[in-house]
C-alpha cells in the first residue's frame, strides 16, 4: 500500500530508478548528513531503497520520493518507518524527512511531513506518531515543534544504530498524538 500525496508544490510517490543518483547525491552532501554518523556509500544507498520496497510490503509504508512539481526534481523523502530497534518505543511509528541542501528553508520538510502525519491519523488510524535526532540539530527540531509534536524532555535515548561512544548516539524524542476523535493532541504551555 503505497502512500501517494500531493500539496501545490510537492509530490510524495513511489521511488524509481531515476531517483537513485539524486538520492545518492543526498546522502554524500557533508550539508545533509551533518548529524548523522556516516555518509552513505553507493550500496548503503542502494540497501536503503531495497529496505523502502521490503518495508512497504510489511508495513504499507516507508520513507518516499518528494518530487518538486514545478521542476519535477527529486528534492529529498519523506515517511514514516515502523520502529524495529530495541527502545522504549519499539513498534511506535518515526515520522522523518531529509531534503537536499539547495532545498532546505522552503518549507517543503513541514509542508510534506504535516500532509504525512494528516494522512497517518485520518487514512492509517495511527494513534501517534514520533520523531528524533540529537539534541544540537535545530532544523529539524524547528519542524517537529511546527508540526505540533511534543518533546517529550525524559524520554532521550542512546539509538541503539548509532556506535557506542559516538557523540550523535543520544536522540531527543517528540511524539504527536491522535485523539479518539482524529484531532490531534498538541501540549499547550501553562
Amino acid at each position: 500500500m503505497l502512500i501517494i500525496l500531493e500539496t501545490a508544490r510537492l509530490v510524495m510517490r513511489e521511488w524509481r530508478t531515476e531517483d537513485f543518483d539524486p538520492f545518492h547525491a543526498m546522502n554524500r552532501d557533508p550539508y545533509v548528513r551533518q548529524f548523522y554518523a556516516d555518509h552513505n556509500s553507493v550500496q548503503q544507498s542502494r540497501d536503503f531503497l531495497a529496505r523502502a520496497k521490503e518495508r512497504d510490503l510489511r508495513d504499507g509504508y516507508f520513507f518516499q520520493p518528494i518530487i518538486e512539481k514545478a521542476s519535477n526534481s527529486f528534492i529529498g523523502y519523506v515517511g514514516l518507518s515502523k520502529i524495529d530497534f530495541e527502545a522504549a518505543f519499539t513498534g511506535s511509528t518515526e515520522i522523518g524527512w531529509m531534503l537536499r541542501h539547495d532545498n532546505w528553508g522552503k518549507g517543503y520538510a513541514t509542508k510534506m511531513a504535516g500532509a504525512l502525519i494528516d494522512h497517518a491519523f485520518a487514512v492509517l488510524e495511527l494513534a501517534e506518531v514520533i520523531a528524533f535526532t540529537i539534541p544540537i540539530n535545530a532544523r529539524s527540531r524547528r519542524v517537529m515543534e511546527k508540526l505540533g509534536m511534543n518533546h517529550e524532555e525524559d524520554e532521550g535515548f542512546e539509538h541503539p544504530m548509532v556506535p557506542e561512544g559516538h557523540p550523535y548516539r543520544f536522540q531527543v524524542l517528540y511524539r504527536k498524538r491522535r485523539t479518539a476523535s482524529g484531532v490531534p493532541v498538541t501540549k499547550t504551555a501553562a
